[in-house]
């Protein structure tokens, strides 16, 4: 899999490109406590380009989710695709996670609301 990180109005963009899987999420969660080590707390993760996730990439997307909140910061989903969005809906996470058509309408969610509760 490939991470590509970009930075949008104080936002970190995570542009997850493959498969997030068991073989790809140790990387994933590398770079996940790097950026919390740098301070951030507001994510987007785009999964535009996301072919595949399985229990261990929820998992990891949980992770993310839980150190934003812990500094007051949170996740948000842009662009799932269908299959994404049933793992979501199948696992009980939509509730939990605000999923956004685009990085665009993700972003300007961050300035709109407070992030969901708990």
């Amino acid at each position: 899999m490939d991470v590509s990180i970009d930075t949008l109005d104080g936002i970190t963009v995570i542009r997850l490109n493959g498969a997030l899987d068991a073989r790809s999420v140790n990387g994933f969660r590398d770079q996940i406590s790097t950026l919390i080590k740098a301070g951030a707390i507001r994510f987007i993760v785009d999964g535009a380009q996301l072919t595949f996730v399985d229990s261990m990439g929820l998992g990891a997307l949980l992770y993310l989710r839980r150190f934003a909140r812990q500094g007051k910061g949170d996740v948000r989903i842009a662009s799932a695709g269908r299959e994404l969005m049933a793992l979501l809906d199948l696992s009980g996470l939509r509730t939990i996670f605000d999923v956004c058509p685009d990085v665009p309408s993700a972003v300007a969610r961050f300035g709109e609301a407070a992030p969901p509760a708990s």
